[in-house]
């Protein structure tokens, strides 16, 4: 189990592979904020991207483990293997890739297709992966 914390504004926590989102590094910073954008729906139909929205901002207690005990699982492209774990603001675009400067990790899965499922409790975010 990996756990760290993330501090989001957008009230937003991002699950990518960045090799899968690396294509997006030069769009606009605001490209997958709004529903209905065609570039988030590209994203979410070729299963590069997972949001989980956290229904308010603030710092968040993220504990990421190999299991399925969440309901509800969906499916993400994992080309490198490694998994960024982020605030919304820390998608790339404008030039800028994660930091974790807001917190947030980089979970090791060691699978090219990988399924998130996750849970939530307030402040504390368990979000499950099927390798």
């Amino acid at each position: 189990m990996t756990k760290f914390t993330i501090t989001t504004d957008t009230s937003t926590i991002a699950v990518f592979d960045l090799e899968a989102l690396k294509h997006r590094i030069d769009d606009d910073c605001d490209w997958w904020t709004y529903e209905g954008f065609p570039e988030l729906q590209e994203e979410l139909t070729n299963q590069t991207l997972v949001l989980i929205n956290t229904g308010f901002d603030g710092t968040f207690t993220v504990e990421v483990e190999k299991t399925n005990v969440h309901n509800n699982y969906v499916p993400l492209n994992c080309p490198s293997g490694c998994l960024y774990v982020v605030c919304g603001e820390e998608i790339p675009g404008e030039g800028i890739g994660p930091k974790l400067t807001r917190g947030g990790g980089i979970v090791e899965v060691g699978s090219s297709r990988v399924s998130i499922g996750h849970s939530q409790n307030d402040s504390d975010i368990s979000i499950g992966i099927i390798c």
